[in-house]
């Protein structure tokens, strides 16, 4: 069984494929611009903790530098 397309529904077709693309282009578009807004406050939010409590952010970042050069030399 062979299926015969006129070029009217090839264009259909097309077009409806275009407006998907273009549909998925704006959706992941509005997801990059709203996980760009989270991490610019993530960033905010580790910059305040940095700022107010400095000791600790240095411990915290040997602490994960350590277990980082630990499993590294594992290998």
């Amino acid at each position: 069984m062979t299926a015969e397309y006129t070029a009217s529904d090839v264009a259909q077709t097309a077009r409806r494929g275009l407006e998907e693309a273009s549909d998925l282009r704006a959706g992941v578009k509005d997801y990059l611009n709203r996980s760009k807004e989270k991490l610019v406050e993530m960033e905010e939010g580790v910059e305040g903790f940095i700022q107010e409590h400095p000791i600790r952010s240095i411990l915290i970042a040997a602490g994960v530098g350590v277990v980082v050069g630990a499993l590294i030399s594992r290998r």
